[in-house]
């Protein structure tokens, strides 16, 4: 499968990618160099409006950003999450919708380290652990690199509860992008299936940043939320930035 006829790729790639190194070389010059500052700084230049980014091929289409912060209280008032980021993607009302979920690390020279107990939180069951990702920010070169979380707890060493592991030969993020579109990796979604990640999402959704009249959640259960409990006490994600790209219209043209 190639990627949907109605992005143009190269567009795509120059506002993802923007996006991160901005948010990589921001926080590479502040004094705290670790995930949760690191996953700020990615939420923000990824959620900032683009006015007049043009990312469709035969026609235009603009680009509408949503976050929200999924959060349940568990057992004596902890939380479990199985990634720190959830990225949707929607083209067309739907008509093309993916979900990935991305454990954010830190790494130094293509080397990061990780801990089993996380990767068995985000591949603890089929519909997570199919959109599950590990991304790997290099503080030092300012590169990024993405793999399946499966695949990363695979190389652990029996019984290890961490491991450390190079990352240098995993995709680029743009590699990553450019599979992920093209269905080559990662599950798709319905935006009508009942059962399906986003909806999973939507029930567990406690603030809404920015919510306006134009938020939008087409697969959000009727009635509103709903918090469904999971068997295993996993919440999917801290947060979830939502991406739909629409057909750009004359009066909302910047």
């Amino acid at each position: 499968m190639t990627s949907p006829a109605s992005l143009d790729l190269d567009r795509v790639l120059e506002a993802a990618l923007g996006a991160v190194h901005s948010a990589m070389r921001s926080w590479s010059e502040g004094g705290l160099q670790t995930e949760e500052p690191l996953l700020n700084h990615l939420i923000g230049a990824l959620s900032r409006k683009r006015r007049g980014c043009d990312v469709g091929g035969p026609a235009a289409n603009r680009v509408a950003n949503q976050v929200a912060l999924l959060h349940r209280k568990g057992d004596h008032n902890t939380d479990k999450f199985g990634a720190d980021l959830a990225v949707t993607l929607s083209i067309a009302d739907g008509r093309f919708l993916k979900s990935a979920l991305f454990q954010v690390k830190v790494g130094d020279a293509f080397t990061g380290s990780f801990a089993r107990s996380q990767l068995e939180d985000a591949t603890s069951d089929q519909q997570v652990r199919e959109r599950a990702f590990v991304c790997v920010f290099d503080r030092g070169r300012l590169r990024t690199r993405v793999k399946q979380a499966d695949a990363v707890l695979a190389n652990f060493k029996s019984g290890a509860a961490n491991s450390s592991q190079t990352c240098h030969d995993w995709d680029t993020l743009g590699e990553w992008i450019c599979k992920w579109l093209a269905c080559q990796i990662g599950k798709p979604s319905r935006v009508d299936d009942p059962n399906g990640i986003e909806r999973r999402l939507s029930s567990y959704v406690v603030e809404r940043r920015n919510e306006t009249s134009s938020w939008t959640e087409p697969w959000r259960p009727e009635g509103g939320q709903t918090v469904n409990r999971e068997s295993n006490g996993i919440i999917p994600a801290k947060a979830w930035l939502m991406i739909f790209v629409v057909p750009e219209s004359s009066s909302e043209r910047a």
